[in-house]
């Protein structure tokens, strides 16, 4: 892994406010891409991680809360 990404990586992680949710925030994008357009990303030469760092970084995306796993009981009054 070069230094840059590694840079880029550190400071997504510090956008979004942690690794857990920078991970889970890719995951649900790569599976909805694949899903939905993968051959949007042939035409575009770009991989579907590259697509998704790109995304997040350009505040085009962000993950929401799924109110089915939230645990409520953690937040207190």
């Amino acid at each position: 892994m070069t230094t840059d990404l590694i840079k880029r990586i550190d400071d997504l992680v510090e956008k979004v406010g942690g690794r857990f949710v920078l991970a889970s925030l890719i995951q649900r994008r790569l599976q909805e891409i694949t899903r939905t357009a993968p051959h949007v990303l042939h035409q575009a030469g770009e991989s579907p991680l590259r697509m998704v760092l790109r995304e997040i970084e350009e505040g085009k995306i962000e993950l929401e809360p799924d109110e089915d796993t939230v645990d409520t009981s953690i937040l207190g009054d």
